[in-house]
C-alpha cells in the first residue's frame, strides 16, 4: 500500500457534514472488514461562535474552511473515485493530480481548533471602531452611526449617532445594530 498524505477535498457549501459522515462511514467499514484503512482521518475544522437570535446568545459551530475537508489517506484509483463519487463532493483541490498538504499545516489547523475550544466563543459578526452601523432595535431604531468603542466581553458598543446635527454617544448591545 502507498504512503499516507493529506489532501483537500472540495465539497459544496452546506454539504460538508454529509461528506464528512460518508468518509467516517468508509473508515468504519475498513475496520469492520479488518483491512488496512486507506483513509486514516478526516478533518473538518470548526470554531464556536456566538450568534444573537431573538435577543439571546446562541453558541454554534462555524467552519474555519467552508467548502473544504482535509483527508489523510493513501491516494489510489479506488479512493480517488470513491471520494469523487460522494454526493456533495466537487473534487480534489488540484483536480486529477490532487495537491498534498504539509503535515505542519494540518497541525497548525488542529492547534487553531484546540485554541478556539479553550477560549470563550466570539461573536459571529465582528465589529470594529469606525465601522458604520444601523441601529435596528431600541429607542434609536433606524438611526445610522459610527462605532466609537467595542466591548466584546460585555457584548456592547458605543455608537456615535448624529442627533440634531450633533454626535451623541449611545451604548448598545450587539444585537441592536447591523453593519451597513
Amino acid at each position: 500500500m502507498g504512503e499516507y498524505k493529506f489532501y483537500v477535498v472540495q465539497a459544496l457549501v452546506g454539504s460538508e457534514k454529509r461528506v464528512y459522515e460518508a468518509l467516517q462511514a468508509k473508515i468504519a467499514s475498513y475496520a469492520e472488514e479488518g483491512a488496512e484503512p486507506k483513509i486514516r482521518q478526516v478533518i473538518m475544522p470548526e470554531e464556536k461562535v456566538v450568534d444573537i437570535r431573538k435577543k439571546k446568545n446562541v453558541v454554534r459551530p462555524r467552519k474555519i474552511l467552508p467548502g473544504y475537508i482535509i483527508i489523510e489517506m493513501v491516494l489510489d484509483e479506488e479512493t480517488f473515485w470513491f471520494i469523487n463519487g460522494i454526493r456533495g463532493v466537487s473534487g480534489f483541490l488540484g483536480g486529477k493530480t490532487p495537491f498534498t498538504v504539509k503535515p505542519q499545516e494540518v497541525e497548525y489547523l488542529k492547534e487553531m481548533v484546540t485554541e478556539s475550544e479553550k477560549e470563550k466563543p466570539r461573536p459571529s459578526v465582528q465589529f470594529a471602531k469606525n465601522d458604520n452601523v444601523r441601529i435596528i432595535d431600541g429607542p434609536f431604531a433606524n438611526f445610522a452611526g459610527e462605532i466609537d468603542h467595542v466591548d466584546e466581553a460585555k457584548g456592547k458598543l458605543r455608537v456615535l449617532v448624529s442627533i440634531f446635527g450633533r454626535s451623541t454617544p449611545v451604548e448598545l448591545k450587539f444585537y441592536q445594530v447591523e453593519k451597513t
